[in-house]
């Protein structure tokens, strides 16, 4: 006799089993899944029975209408006291302009006298072309930085945004990747369109280029556009003779009575050519790099002992201003100190060649900071390799020509690696490559000329752009009203 068959399919495990029917889904479960079922199902009600204590606390904690209505009384005083500061400093800018402009447009009725009277007169020369084009150049960035409003109709706000925009000079000034020779480019010779190491760099209001022709132990100006150069300097063999130069390394053009310095390096001494006559100034110095100060005295940096002076016309000795204490990495101590440049400030920046980095050494320091590398001999971006010509701009961007590696490089003071913005391509000859760049150089529209050591010419890179209109948005407001300045 068989036992009889009661026994249905489970929905969980789906086998013939025992079962128990769940009135609520209508499914049959063995006894073992029938817990599990009823299992899910307290979870489902614990989650429903937290969420709606969730609520409850809410609604408790919160009387929703008075916190709303206090929130937009908050908003509306908040935001117009914050349209009305936001107007007021538009105010105040613009009346500042009018002044501004009031001034501008003097000085400029003024120039457009002077500049009738000399067309006039017939009597100028160098020194007023320069004069005139000066005043004009400051007057066209004084017009472009004035400030403009401006108010914005947006269909999707009941308040429109009002701005103030200037035009600022931005901090990440870039070049053409690929320059262009304007003087040699010719192979290494001894001809008028040719160099044999092209050492320093210097340009005059002209954008003539002044060109320390380091083996052909000569000085050379370019003339924009020109094909060959002009021998400033006597051009003949190297010696000892007044009118002679032995391997110089710097020159230093006196706009004012066009008298040309030069850091006769292999003579050991500082010449100063004026009206075909050359003057010794200063004597026994293993000169390297010399800049004039706005008060007649020269900087000059000594290889040899490793440190750089400050000399006045009659100085026996000059005074120390950085280094001076044997060769060396410390603080206090340089180790070739090849090129400088003077800020502003009478900050004095030195590239220390052969320990790979750039120093600052601030007026009547006793050591100096690294600025730039300082990190070894090497291509990361915190390194250098024998840094040569350096630039210091008002922003104290600092443009190094990292000659070991064939770049160019910038340097924000403070940061731990600089950018390169030129070369780095490999050392070549082609129009985006360099091979030893030693100096660098910037006309007035802020394009950028490099002295290419080894490819024995002078690149130019042109600015791609230094202005840009900022607007600075203050969000402190609902996303609809933004002011900026």
């Amino acid at each position: 006799m068989s036992m009889p068959n009661n026994k249905t399919l489970c929905c969980t495990c789906n086998k013939p089993k025992i079962t128990y029917s769940c009135k609520g889904c209508l499914q049959e479960f063995c006894s073992t899944h029938l817990s599990a079922h009823q299992e899910t199902l307290n979870e489902e009600l614990n989650g429903i029975i937290d969420n709606c204590n969730r609520l409850n606390e809410i609604m408790t904690q919160q009387n929703q209408n008075q916190s709303s209505l206090q929130e937009i009384d908050l908003w509306e005083v908040s935001s117009i006291e914050k349209i009305q500061q936001m107007a007021e400093e538009c105010r105040k800018v613009i009346e500042e302009t009018d002044i501004f402009m009031h001034h501008l447009r003097r000085n400029f009725h003024q120039l457009t006298n002077e500049l009738t009277q000399v067309r006039e007169e017939n009597e100028f020369n160098e020194m007023n072309l320069n004069y005139l084009r000066d005043e004009l150049r400051k007057m066209t960035e004084e017009f472009y930085n004035l400030a403009k409003v401006f108010r914005e109709q947006d269909s999707s706000s009941f308040v429109n945004k009002i701005s103030v925009e200037t035009l600022q000079k931005t901090k990440h000034s870039k070049w053409k990747r690929y320059g262009y020779s304007v003087a040699g480019g010719n192979k290494q010779g001894n001809h008028l369109n040719q160099f044999a190491g092209p050492y320093k760099i210097v340009l005059d209001v002209d954008k003539n280029i002044y060109v320390v022709d380091y083996w052909n132990h000569r000085i050379v100006r370019w003339k924009p556009n020109a094909i060959e150069g002009e021998i400033v300097t006597n051009g003949s063999e190297d010696g000892n003779e007044t009118k002679q130069l032995n391997c110089p390394t710097d020159v230093s053009v006196n706009e004012e009575n066009h008298s040309v310095i030069i850091a006769d390096r292999g003579n050991r001494r500082i010449v100063e050519l004026l009206d075909q006559n050359y003057k010794v100034l200063f004597e026994n110095i293993d000169c390297a790099s010399l800049i004039m100060d706005n008060h007649g005295s020269f900087y000059i940096s000594d290889c040899e002992k490793n440190e750089v002076r400050r000399w006045t016309i009659g100085d026996e000795q000059g005074m120390l201003v950085a280094g001076g204490n044997g060769c060396g990495d410390q603080l206090n101590q340089l180790h070739f100190p090849s090129f400088i440049f003077l800020d502003k400030q009478d900050c004095l920046y030195i590239s220390d060649g052969q320990n790979h980095r750039v120093m600052k050494w601030q007026k009547h320091a006793t050591e100096g900071t690294i600025v730039a590398g300082g990190n070894g001999n090497g291509n990361r971006l915190d390194q250098l390799s024998l840094p040569a010509g350096i630039f210091v701009d008002d922003w104290n961007r600092i443009y190094i020509a990292d000659c070991g590696n064939h770049r160019v490089m910038r340097w924000c003071e403070g940061q731990k690696e600089g950018e390169i913005i030129l070369g780095g391509n490999g050392c070549g000859k082609g129009s985006d490559q360099l091979h030893c760049p030693n100096d660098i150089a910037f006309d007035f529209d802020g394009n950028l000329y490099v002295a290419d050591w080894k490819n024995n010419r002078i690149q130019r890179y042109d600015l791609v752009s230094d202005f840009i209109r900022e607007r600075k948005v203050d969000n402190s407001l609902l996303s609809f009203i933004q002011k900026s300045v």
